[in-house]
């Protein structure tokens, strides 16, 4: 049964996804975004997207904000989801002409972020929350994609943001995600990082000291 459900939930929200990428072109009358196949590719890559993270993604609904900071990440998150959504939206309807290798890099640039969001998603399993607070008795992960990289996560909703971008050579896009997603992300990562040090101290300042933070 519950298994229906997040299915029920996952076509649900593929299907709230296509009406939201679709909107622009609706709102300004611009039929011609429809026959685009980038708007297509968008499509298809932003609904895996959003399956990806649903099936890797646990309920972490028990783990309620208690602090500030934790209650500013929540925030953090809303305002990196609603910029990449404006990234998308911009990307449709300020799209530029560009050469098919532009937009195979795009396209898997996003296809990248998005594998490795999902894979630290799922290699955190219950212990991935949008907040900072670490709970009790969880360990330091260092292994999998964190071995490389301390902010997997952010670093494939980067790579989401720019590989749309690229692929619609929208410098409007583009812009919008240096200025508004970038800087979201990065302020997340110092509060995150925050966290961490006071929760494991020496050891993840090891860690830090032999990894990258994107």
């Amino acid at each position: 049964m519950p298994t229906i459900r997040k299915l029920a939930a996952l076509s649900a929200a593929v299907v709230v996804n296509a009406l939201l990428l679709a909107l622009p072109a609706v709102v300004t009358l611009r039929a011609d975004v429809f026959a685009d196949p980038r708007f297509w590719l968008l499509l298809i890559l932003a609904s895996g997207l959003l399956v990806l993270e649903g099936r890797t993604s646990c309920d972490t609904g028990r783990y309620q904000p208690i602090t500030r900071r934790d209650t500013l990440a929540h925030r953090l998150a809303l305002a990196a989801s609603v910029g990449l959504l404006g990234i998308y939206w911009l990307g449709v309807v300020c799209a530029g002409p560009v050469s098919w290798w532009l937009v195979l890099t795009g396209a898997v640039m996003f296809i990248a972020g998005s594998l490795l969001r999902g894979a630290s998603i799922q290699q955190l399993g219950d212990h991935f929350r949008s907040d900072f607070t670490v709970p009790v008795h969880h360990r330091l992960v260092r292994d999998g994609v964190y071995r490389y990289l301390r902010h997997p996560s952010e670093t494939g909703l980067l790579l989401v943001g720019l590989g749309a971008a690229v692929m619609f050579g929208s410098t409007v896009s583009l812009t919008l995600c240096l200025c508004i997603l970038a800087p979201l992300t990065l302020l997340r990562i110092a509060l995150e990082e925050q966290s961490l040090l006071e929760a494991f101290g020496e050891e993840y300042r090891a860690y830090r000291r032999n990894t990258g933070g994107l």
